[in-house]
């Protein structure tokens, strides 16, 4: 296959893999609703770091050992899984009211957050 046709191909799967993304996002929000913003909304933006952290997490077992490639969550579906969650976290974080990720010299995240409105425990 020429240079020019396997950048053609790539291109068309990259297009398919942002729709394939799209649609199981607006499928889950559909199904369960928007969990996700409730989430992060009630706990802060760190939530969205450990749903991430789980689906690298499960990402890096599924490496290691393909034979649970197979079970209820494959490889491609936990990383399209993780993908959504960074796309969701970029755009939760586009309103200028939301939490900021800020680096800090030791090298961990520090999550600045707002007061929480909407989070009890009873």
């Amino acid at each position: 296959m020429s240079r020019e046709k396997k950048e053609e191909q790539f291109l068309e799967n990259y297009e398919k893999t942002l729709s394939e993304l799209a649609n199981t996002f607006f499928l889950k929000n559909e199904r369960y609703g928007n969990s996700f913003t409730d989430t992060v909304e009630d706990y802060g933006l760190v939530a969205s770091i450990v749903r991430i952290t789980d689906k690298f997490n499960r990402m890096t077992t599924l490496f290691k050992n393909r034979e649970l490639d197979c079970d209820d969550e494959p490889l491609k579906d936990t990383m399209l899984d993780m993908a959504n969650y960074l796309i969701m976290t970029v755009a939760y974080m586009k309103d200028d009211k939301r939490e900021e990720l800020k680096p800090t010299n030791s090298g961990k995240i520090q999550v600045d957050t707002m007061p929480l409105q909407k989070a009890t425990i009873q």
